[in-house]
């Protein structure tokens, strides 16, 4: 089930709180290996703004960053996201997603809303200046994705979003 859009090894830089999902997950997927420096890394996974602050080098996926204010419960409703952001949806079904608590995100210009609620938008993907990135306004253990069986496609997803970087 993975397609990747390169047969190079993709290299992923992790920094999270998450010991055992995203791990997990990253290592089921073929030509994929973690690293431990950024400097090292073609995608960079990273929790928080306060632990990476080089998010523009690289193409990230930045979960629950350091924003304000929070909902409660959020009922998520996929956006039917067109182009390359159409990746993030694919073959995954986001809309039965439970969440405990979520930040509430403002997309810039260049970015496609990706998961929203009545409370406004709580993921975001998009191309800024020629570097994908991916900003979810909640940590993954917050929610039942990591519990879902499609959680490895959704971090294949994501991967692939953020490989139009790589050249």
């Amino acid at each position: 089930w993975w397609r990747a859009a390169t047969q190079q090894p993709l290299r992923v830089f992790l920094q999270s709180t998450d010991t055992r999902f995203l791990p997990a997950a990253l290592g089921v997927l073929p030509n994929v290996t973690r690293v431990s420096q950024p400097n090292d890394a073609d995608i960079a996974i990273v929790e928080s703004l306060d632990v990476f602050t080089d998010t523009r080098r690289i193409p990230t996926w930045l979960i629950a960053p350091p924003l304000a204010p929070t909902v409660t419960f959020p009922q998520l409703q996929p956006m039917l996201v067109t182009g390359d952001v159409a990746y993030l949806n694919q073959d995954i079904d986001m809309q039965q997603t439970q969440i405990i608590t979520a930040s509430v995100v403002m997309p810039p210009i260049w970015a496609q809303r990706w998961l929203y609620s009545a409370a406004g938008t709580h993921a975001y993907a998009g191309i800024d200046a020629g570097v994908p990135q991916v900003v979810m306004g909640f940590l993954l253990t917050q929610s039942d994705l990591p519990l879902r069986a499609d959680f490895p496609i959704l971090v294949r997803n994501v991967l692939r979003f953020l490989e139009i970087g790589r050249a």
